[in-house]
């Protein structure tokens, strides 16, 4: 008997601890970054803001979507567009699940 595959389940990006944190406190680090982090981490970067704007953008249907339906059970998703971000946990590890399975079809099969 073949096991069913998982019901697909969206994630809820709003419902991240680290969106909230990045959220809250995103322009706040901004602003003391100079006086409390400079001497240890460098200067703050101006593309750091696109990038935690773009996180905090990831997931959220009003940035764009695609609509994903099973033509058997006519039963339809909205899909939210990724950030692509390396801050995201959640594109990060679509990321890393793609490199895996390059390696383990395209790679290591070579090699034997």
């Amino acid at each position: 008997m073949e096991a069913a595959a998982p019901a697909y389940r969206p994630r809820r990006a709003s419902w991240s601890l680290l969106r909230a944190l990045v959220s809250d406190w995103g322009e706040a680090v901004e602003r003391v970054w100079k006086e409390r982090f400079k001497g240890n981490y460098g200067p703050w970067r101006p593309h750091w803001r696109r990038v935690l704007a773009g996180f905090l953008a990831c997931g959220d249907l009003a940035r764009g979507f695609a609509r994903v339906g099973c033509p058997d059970c006519r039963l339809e998703h909205l899909v939210p567009f990724p950030c692509q971000r390396k801050l995201c946990p959640s594109c990060e590890a679509r990321r890393r699940a793609e490199w895996s399975a390059h390696v383990l079809e395209e790679v290591l099969p070579d090699l034997a």
